[in-house]
């Protein structure tokens, strides 16, 4: 038996990158018959060279796109590589991608039963760790609810306990712990450690130095598909995040000396403007931006009691200069009437005294 239960030999892994967009199948047959299709060679890894014991613990780090997830893929026998030789002795347990595996149709329940059967297990071995499971991922309330209802940190759960309810000879996590909760986060690493204390081998792939440094022994920096540094996690990752500080502290000096030589460029294109207003005997007109409107407050509304209540004040008001205006002209004719009749009694021998005396 090997030494190594992992031993990744001058692997190299080459994708073909399409030279034209292509969006429909009869003119991507047409092409392939006329032999007009071309492609663009990529190389994802290059010549990588790693040898791991049992019991290890690996941190994979670098930038993304430097070929870490393609590494872990190859090891997980996802990818055949284009050149060298990958040799795995063991069971392989992979949380590569979120997801991975998990019918979202199918319910939790379901799931549970059709990742063990991925991974190798009999129905009747997965009944038997299946309270276990669902212990672990603390999913008890949504076993028969369908896994596309599930946020990323509840399929995490769910894919973490599948893989771990029996010790693998290899633990593959590829950053799938990122979108856990902070407790459920912990709790995954104590499991790790477990399982490291059993002999289990550990490939780790995160962004965070600290808990690279916490969980793994030895590290392996890739850089575009290349190896950089490997040997001793606490050297290759200071190493890592002091080459990371200076590249962005180089981007930023780089970002304002672009932002200098753009003002300073502004600056040179006024003043040749002004020059050549002078030149012309111009005056100097400057642009003063539009004063922005200010928006009028509209009044609230009132209430509809109080407006139905200003409604009855105001016709009563309407209503009363009508009645007084009634009112004046009846007593201006009752005036009119009564010298009228007193006028008439006295051309008549004044008739009411007359029947007075009689």
């Amino acid at each position: 038996m090997s030494e190594y239960i992992v031993d990744v030999d001058k692997v190299t892994i080459r994708f073909n990158k399409a030279s034209e967009n292509i969006d429909n199948l009869k003119e991507y047959f047409v092409k392939l018959v006329k032999g007009e299709l071309m492609f663009k060679e990529f190389l994802a890894l290059k010549d990588i060279d790693l040898k791991i014991k049992p019991g290890e613990a690996w941190a994979i780090i670098g930038t993304n796109g430097s070929g870490k997830s393609t590494l872990l893929k190859v090891i997980s026998r996802i990818l055949k590589p284009y050149k060298g030789k990958v040799t795995v002795n063991g069971t392989v347990a992979s949380l590569i991608e979120l997801g991975a595996g998990i019918d979202p149709k199918l319910t939790a329940r379901e799931n549970i039963y059709l990742n063990g059967c991925i991974l190798g297990y009999s129905k009747a071995f997965v009944e038997e760790r299946f309270d276990e499971i669902v212990e672990f991922s603390e999913l008890e309330d949504f076993l028969d609810t369908p896994v596309k209802n599930f946020s990323s940190g509840m399929k995490s759960r769910l894919g973490f306990s599948v893989a771990t309810m029996v010790k693998p000879d290899i633990l593959i996590v590829d950053e799938v712990l990122s979108v856990g909760d902070m407790l459920f986060r912990k709790k995954c690493m104590n499991k790790m450690r477990e399982m490291l204390a059993g002999g289990t081998t550990l490939l780790f792939v995160s962004h965070n130095m600290d808990t690279c440094k916490a969980m793994c022994d030895y590290a392996i920096w890739l850089n575009k598909g290349e190896v950089v540094m490997s040997g001793d996690i606490e050297t290759v990752a200071n190493e890592y995040a002091t080459t990371i500080e200076e590249r962005k502290k180089k981007e930023r000096a780089a970002k304002s000396k672009k932002k200098k030589e753009i003002e300073q460029k502004a600056k040179e294109f006024e003043e040749q403007r002004l020059e050549r207003r002078k030149a012309l005997g111009l005056s100097d007109l400057t642009f003063t931006p539009p004063k922005p409107k200010k928006k009028k407050k509209k009044k609230k509304a009132a209430p509809k009691a109080e407006t139905a209540a200003t409604d009855t004040q105001t016709q009563e008001q309407q209503a009363q200069p009508a009645e007084n205006a009634d009112n004046a002209a009846a007593a201006a004719a009752q005036e009119t009437v009564q010298p009228a009749v007193s006028d008439d009694a006295q051309a008549q021998g004044t008739p009411a005294e007359e029947s007075t005396q009689e």
